[in-house]
């Protein structure tokens, strides 16, 4: 008695009965004699019906048209073969057995009760949605014999905050900024008015990029005084921005300045001042925020304070 295996189950009777097993295709195959004489009554377990049963007198060609009995819905099949010989048989079921259970659609093992990816490693592993970033927020699941995300979340971008996060999850901090944008004096913000001569009153802006901003310095007094400003710009560890000021609008030069070149965090601070002896209302001060040098993004912080004392650099009056 011998067992041969060909793609599916194939069992070997010849005078005695054989039972023969495979775990390669699902089937388990079973060979007996009878019921009557001259009969062999193949059943057999696993497997997706309809099955096709073949049988030859050799393992070579048992899989081969000319070896083809029928097509049964059952599991099992009774044969009267010729007399004298030794036979191969072999059974074929629709489903084709390729484990594991993976998310494909298929019927991997055979077994209609196990559910399609229930052996897929793929399955609950942690995986990115349909945004821009690359964050794990979410878990694979097998849908419709597809992977499916259950990522539904907002794109999470990056942030120029110098807190070293990787908030969008590619690898790489605070990228993506481009501190020398080169803006032009023209393109200044207004941060608002604060008085110069009398009383105190500070404005506030902050950044990580290059910047103009337009601060308007006014008198309160009937008197004649000096309207003043002190202008002070925080860089942050591992970024340097220089401090320019002007008195004149975007035509004139630049009447202060302050480069504190260091990337370890440190303060540029600079004073300005016009002598209000035309009585002046409004004295406007234009602030110029230059990169100078990087190796990570940071946000600087600008403070300017009206009505100070200090080195200052003196406009002239118009």
């Amino acid at each position: 008695m011998r067992l041969h295996i060909l793609g599916g189950v194939v069992v070997t009777l010849w005078v005695t009965v054989a039972l023969a097993t495979s775990g390669q295709d699902g089937v388990t195959l079973h060979l007996a004699k009878g019921p009557s004489a001259g009969q062999v009554s193949v059943t057999w377990t696993g497997g997706t019906a309809p099955f096709s049963v073949f049988r030859s007198t050799t393992p070579v060609d048992v899989t081969t048209t000319l070896s083809y009995l029928g097509t049964t819905g059952s599991a099992s099949w009774l044969d009267t073969p010729p007399a004298g010989s030794r036979f191969y048989y072999y059974v074929e079921p629709a489903c084709n057995y390729n484990p594991p259970e993976l998310c494909n659609g298929l019927d991997d093992d055979c077994d209609p009760s196990t559910l399609d990816g229930s052996q897929d490693n793929q399955v609950g592993a942690a995986c990115d949605g349909a945004d821009s970033d690359l964050c794990l927020e979410g878990t694979k699941s097998c849908l419709a014999g597809s992977l499916a995300c259950s990522d539904a979340t907002g794109s999470t971008v990056e942030v120029c905050s110098g807190n070293g996060a990787d908030e969008n999850c590619d690898g790489t901090v605070d990228e993506g900024f481009d501190p020398d944008t080169n803006p032009p004096c023209i393109n200044y913000t207004n941060l608002g008015t604060i008085s110069g001569d009398m009383g105190s009153g500070s404005l506030f802006a902050q950044g990580n990029g290059e910047a103009w901003y337009r601060v308007n310095l006014t008198e309160n007094s009937s008197g004649v005084y000096n309207i003043t400003a002190a202008i002070v710009l925080y860089s942050p560890p591992g970024a340097d921005f220089d401090l320019y000021v002007r008195c004149e609008g975007c035509s004139g030069g630049t009447n202060g300045w302050s480069f504190e070149h260091s990337l370890e965090g440190h303060t540029d601070e600079t004073f300005t001042r016009r002598n209000d002896t035309d009585r002046i209302d409004t004295f406007p001060v234009l602030i110029e925020i230059r990169n100078y040098a990087q190796s990570y993004c940071g946000t600087w912080q600008l403070i300017i304070q009206g009505n100070t004392g200090g080195v200052y650099e003196t406009c002239r009056n118009p």
